[in-house]
């Protein structure tokens, strides 16, 4: 008996982290206006796609492709490519987020790309 309720618990678990996976899926928007670099103020689209990769647009043009690697608290992004990729050492961020409603907001764990902090942290994103 003990062990049915072990296995049941495991596949509980397990299909909680499938379903986690998903639940970032699809596409936030949001707009930074105000910013004092003109290239920041914009409207920005974060989409999660599945494979564990993600892209940002920037006023409709991809201009980030990455690889994401959630946890039920955290994310972090990286192995960047694009006209807007933080590369180097500037490559990986790690964030903590929060998805209530259709409100995505994150708050940065570590990150010394300047410009992905701006993007992500600037405003909420919406589910769209």
């Amino acid at each position: 008996m003990r062990r049915i309720i072990a296995l049941t618990t495991l596949a509980l678990v397990i299909t909680g982290a499938t379903a986690f996976g998903s639940t970032l899926g699809g596409s936030y928007k949001t707009k930074i206006k105000g910013n004092k670099v003109p290239a920041f103020n914009a409207t920005w689209v974060l989409n999660f796609k599945a494979g564990s990769k993600y892209t940002i647009a920037r006023n409709g043009a991809i201009v980030v492709r990455g690889k994401d690697t959630i946890t039920a608290k955290r994310i972090k992004f990286g192995q960047e490519k694009g006209s807007y990729a933080c590369l180097g050492k500037l490559a990986s961020g790690t964030y903590s987020w929060t998805l209530k409603s259709n409100k995505l907001t994150f708050k940065r764990v570590s990150d010394g790309c300047p410009g992905r902090k701006i993007v992500l942290t600037s405003n909420s994103f919406t589910k769209t």
